[in-house]
């Protein structure tokens, strides 16, 4: 449910997708880049019902499997240059996003000053 808010906003996504950025941890990488989240709750809060729909989608298409509250990859999909830059830009993202989110799922939405 984080993942979304992080690629929906340009500079964030923008910042992450750089060869040059390294996440060393969550917390350092929030007090340095404050204002990427500054409106992360809006944006989560906004993006809520279409993270539950893309989840409940690939889902039924097997390609994820919910259990036990972790949402775990099947098969994984595939970047190729017709999804387009945007994507590209996702796709070069995807280790800092990864090292943004580990650690414990309470911290990083207290952190994100996120209401459960």
């Amino acid at each position: 449910m984080l993942v979304p808010p992080i690629i929906a906003h340009s500079a964030l996504l923008l910042h992450l997708a750089r060869s040059t950025t390294k996440i060393t941890s969550f917390e350092k990488y929030l007090i340095e880049n404050v204002s990427n989240f500054s409106n992360f709750g809006d944006r989560y809060y906004d993006g809520l019902v279409n993270s539950m729909n893309a989840v409940q989608l690939l889902s039924e298409l097997e390609i994820v499997s919910l259990s036990d509250s972790t949402l775990r990859s099947i098969q994984p999909l595939e970047y190729r240059a017709t999804m387009g830059k945007r994507a590209g830009k996702i796709n070069k993202a995807t280790p800092n996003i990864s090292k943004l989110i580990q650690g414990p799922v309470e911290n990083l939405y207290l952190n994100l000053r996120i209401e459960l």
